[in-house]
């Protein structure tokens, strides 16, 4: 903050570790936290910092006694219950309440007045509450606005994760916010009912890697900052796993011949995640675009 000159707006906690909360005070907006964290960081507050018996050895070192210490609450909550695409609403939703702008594709806006049903999960996903819906939606391709003082750039990934998944881009920073799109290291979520295959998220890392440079820093919904090598190696992984599950359905394989015959052993240690759902939900993608691939019906 000291070199750019410029004081953020509001500040996110992504957990309670002492390294990441302390210092928050000092920002003049929001501090937006998960529930769990919130009440961690109640217990911290009423902490004596400047025991050095109470504290750890880390801690210590790296701030000597006398120390001054003030945690600063959470401002706004939020309690996801899962990984779940869709309960990003419940954040939406809180974000709102404190007059945030909600910005997406209109796809994802119209999603979020549905029901959503993941079959292989046994999950329905309820219409999102009116609060959490986005103000500003847009239709082409690639629109500009400035966030903060910063020039930034978004734009839609079509069939990817959904039919709805953006990035955005903050030119002068030349971070790249890459959402779900890219899911490094492990077996991607594609969320069929909503448009999401695995072509299509072949096509958004392309994408991703037209805007991006040697020097921007991307970010996944999860999962470590990448540079563009990463995404391309990211890519690279992708499209071999295309490849060869396009190759076993045009041999007349179903979803549960993938699952059976253990499609995805050749990339163990590659890929994280439980294989059989994301047999099921590549497949069902892929049957999806069945007349562009040609030769799986």
């Amino acid at each position: 903050m000291t070199e750019s000159g410029r004081r953020p707006n509001a500040v996110v906690y992504t957990h309670s570790h002492w390294d990441h909360v302390f210092g928050g005070v000092e920002i003049d907006g929001p501090v937006i936290a998960h529930t769990l964290t919130a009440e961690k960081l109640v217990e911290m507050a009423a902490r004596d910092w400047t025991d050095d018996a109470s504290v750890g050895e880390h801690i210590r070192e790296e701030l000597p006694a006398p120390r001054v210490v003030e945690v600063r609450p959470a401002d706004i909550l939020f309690d996801v219950p899962s990984a779940s695409a869709y309960d990003d609403g419940a954040l939406a939703e809180a974000m709102a309440k404190a007059g945030a702008k909600l910005v997406s594709h209109v796809n994802t806006e119209l999603w979020m007045t549905q029901e959503i049903i993941h079959d292989w999960e046994k999950k329905t996903f309820p219409p999102r509450a009116k609060e959490a819906l986005p103000t500003d939606t847009f239709y082409g391709s690639m629109r500009k606005m400035t966030f903060a003082g910063e020039p930034i750039e978004f734009g839609l990934m079509p069939v990817a994760h959904t039919d709805g998944d953006i990035y955005v881009h903050f030119t002068q920073s030349n971070v790249l916010v890459a959402g779900d799109a890219v899911q490094p290291g492990r077996l991607p979520m594609l969320d069929w009912p909503t448009g999401g295959w695995i072509g299509g998220m072949q096509e958004a890392q392309r994408t991703l890697l037209r805007v991006a440079n040697d020097t921007t820093k991307i970010v996944p919904a999860n999962g470590p900052v990448m540079t563009k090598a990463d995404l391309q190696m990211s890519l690279d992984l992708v499209t071999q796993v295309r490849e060869h599950l396009v190759k076993l359905v045009k041999q007349g394989m179903g979803p549960q011949d993938l699952i059976a015959a253990k499609a995805m052993k050749d990339f163990q240690g590659k890929l994280a995640g439980d294989p059989d759902p994301f047999l099921y939900t590549a497949y069902r993608g892929i049957y999806a675009h069945a007349r562009e691939l040609g030769g799986v019906l």
